[in-house]
């Protein structure tokens, strides 16, 4: 992630645990997660909300090793905060 979401990160490493550390030769940070508990609860709960086809694909295949049903796409609503996120990330509608 960019060093402008440290925040972020920081509330995600609280929840589940885990490290932060920069990346070396760019302006990056990373969360690494290596409990299984851990694992699994940041499974459960971004399990449903994921929309891009590559990273759903790899939320099967880890849900496939940990043995956890994955959930369907939970339907886009006109007031959910995925719309703001979209925007906030790439800023356009094509």
């Amino acid at each position: 992630m960019s060093l402008s979401d440290f925040h972020c990160l920081n509330q995600i490493k609280q929840r589940y645990g885990g490290n932060i550390k920069l990346r070396s030769g760019v302006k990056a940070i990373r969360d690494r997660l290596h409990h299984k508990s851990g694992i699994i609860s940041l499974i459960e709960d971004i399990n449903g909300y994921i929309r891009h086809p590559v990273r759903y694909f790899q939320l099967n295949r880890i849900c496939e090793h940990y043995n956890i049903q994955i959930k369907n796409r939970f339907p886009l609503r006109e007031n959910g905060g995925w719309y703001s996120g979209i925007f906030d990330s790439d800023g356009t509608i094509g």
